[in-house]
């Protein structure tokens, strides 16, 4: 029996079927770990807003800081930037108490283009306000992301328990439909399967992503094991032929004969209905195929250029409002440092190497998702998957080409001057603490001073050293006490440099490093939504093929 099921696994179709239902159980794990993903890119991005305003609160609660008055613009002035695919003009027009630029960008096709208005204070001296600014568009961004979330099967309890749970990466939600995966067992009729899968789907979001690909991997498991038994049969039809054969060429008596025709009949029999019930899963996975998960695709490329699309407008103008900080004039003030600061650069440095791990580790699931799903569709002979996997393939290529870096390494800029800004924070710390040690001693060492003169009269032996009348003890107890406090002078003024050289770098990576972050990432949300559209175009030329298609082209 052994021997026989070993020989049937490495017949072609059955092992085309067994990788078939492989790759589609990768893929609701890929889907998954995508889902997880790009709930946690929203989480991180958003903490990252939450963390640079509270970096800038704690900075700024004592500093001044001034935005010279803005020169008039005429509203003719405009700019233009000119890449090889893309025009960005910016106009810049002073109305009343308000500076607004309005930012046109597009490409060489006509139909690409997009308008950007950003509204900011043209008197606005207060550096948390505009830091606010750039958080609610961080929030902005992040809200553009909810359309994907759904398509993708965050349910709703994820998303609003995000905030509490930030450093989950495991969503319970997720594991049902695997589990009630794991619960499919053989039936003895096809009218049971359809009912276990009626049940399955009970249980998960109706119509969903997930629920679609539960629902192609519960029909692949069930193609699997009846080609398996059609297999089966076929080798066992085989022998008893041959052995017909033998019987017949030998004369053998008519009883051995007549009984192995019965055989034949009845596998012949269960040939024919296992035949239909290949037919008919494979016009199920054609049905969940053409309808589901073809729109389900659509839709999730769809949301995707819409989400970039904003994410662009977002980084854009947070972009041009950073611009703004570099017009800032900072009058530092050597006040010590607050506990709050060092603690919100620590926390911002945290969430910003947060930020960057959840979008390469976003960017790394979708393309797992994608090219399982690309694998899948490859063992699929049908036109409709021909059209998927066009778009599919597109998406693909999209992945490789999209400049992934150039985001992550806008990110890990901002995070080494953060890291940089916090060793200096730390040698800061150290001086202030040895500066404390020094002013105690210096305390108590004036407290010996103090109480050795007023007890000088109580020696009964005096001496006259050579710089008054002072005895050599008191005197000796004095100078070591001017040593300590000049020393301490000496420490405080080191001290007071660090500070104020750690409060100019904090300023300086605020007005110079903010923009080039915003500017990659815009840039790189612009490539992803162009990217994205060029892949919804892909889908629509396709779009058309597909139906009045033999089902059987399904069966492997």
């Amino acid at each position: 029996m052994g021997c026989g099921n070993s020989k049937i696994d490495k017949e072609e179709i059955v092992r085309r079927c067994k990788t078939r239902t492989r790759l589609m159980k990768q893929l609701v794990k890929s889907r998954q770990a995508f889902s997880a993903s790009h709930n946690t890119y929203i989480i991180s991005h958003r903490s990252a807003g939450t963390a640079l305003l509270q970096f800038v609160t704690a900075f700024a609660g004592k500093d001044d800081y001034n935005v010279p008055p803005t020169p008039t613009v005429a509203p003719s002035s405009s700019r233009l930037e000119t890449g090889d695919d893309w025009k960005t003009k910016s106009e810049v027009v002073t109305t009343g108490n308000f500076i607004k630029t309005m930012i046109t960008e597009f490409s060489n096709n006509p139909e690409i283009t997009s308008e950007i208005a950003v509204v900011m204070p043209a008197k606005s001296n207060d550096l948390v306000e505009i830091m606010r600014e750039i958080n609610e568009l961080f929030a902005t961004a992040a809200d553009a992301c909810s359309e994907v979330s759904s398509l993708l099967g965050v349910s709703s309890f994820s998303r609003s328990t995000s905030h509490s749970f930030e450093g989950s990466k495991v969503y319970g939600h997720l594991n049902q439909s695997l589990c009630s995966m794991g619960l499919l067992k053989k039936t003895d009729s096809l009218e049971q399967f359809e009912e276990s899968i009626e049940g399955e789907e009970a249980s998960s979001w109706s119509g969903s992503h997930s629920s679609t690909l539960s629902k192609l991997y519960a029909w692949e498991k069930k193609l699997y094991l009846e080609v398996k038994t059609a297999e089966t049969l076929n080798l066992e039809y085989q022998k008893r032929i041959v052995q017909m054969r033998k019987f017949e060429s030998r004369k053998t008596e008519g009883v051995k004969t007549e009984k192995t025709k019965k055989e034949l009949e009845k596998l012949e029999s269960r040939i024919m209905v296992t035949s239909q019930t290949i037919e008919t899963i494979s016009s199920e996975i054609f049905k969940l195929t053409q309808s589901d998960l073809y729109m389900h695709l659509v839709e999730l490329v769809k949301g995707l250029m819409g989400m970039w699309r904003t994410m662009h407008e977002c980084y854009t103008k947070q972009m041009h409002i950073a611009k703004q900080l570099e017009r800032l004039i900072n009058v530092v003030h050597s006040s010590s440092p607050s506990e709050s600061h060092w603690r919100s650069t620590y926390q911002l440095e945290q969430k910003l190497q947060q930020w960057q791990l959840a979008l390469y580790n976003l960017d790394k699931a979708q393309g797992d998702y994608v090219e399982s799903l690309v694998g899948w569709l490859q063992l699929c002979n049908s036109p409709i998957t021909w059209r998927i996997y066009t778009i599919c393939e597109e998406w693909s290529l999209l992945i490789k080409r999209v400049p992934m870096n150039l985001a992550l390494d806008g990110i890990k800029n901002l995070l080494g001057s953060i890291r940089s800004l916090m060793v200096q924070q730390e040698e800061e710390q150290k001086l202030e603490r040895r500066l404390e040690l020094i002013k105690k001693e210096v305390e108590k060492k004036e407290l010996e001073l103090k109480l050795l003169e007023e007890n000088k009269y109580k020696y009964k032996q005096y001496s006259t050293s050579e710089d008054g009348n002072k005895e050599p003890e008191v005197a000796l107890k004095q100078t070591k006490v001017e040593s300590l406090r000049g020393k301490a002078e000496e420490e405080r003024a080191e001290y007071v440099k660090m500070v104020t050289a750690t409060k100019m770098r904090t300023f300086t990576i605020l007005r110079t490093e903010l923009a080039p972050l915003f500017q990659a990432m815009s840039d790189f949300a612009r490539e992803c939504t162009l990217s994205f559209e060029f892949v919804q175009d892909k889908a629509k030329t396709v779009g058309g093929g597909g139906e009045g298609h033999d089902v059987k082209m399904l069966v492997p």
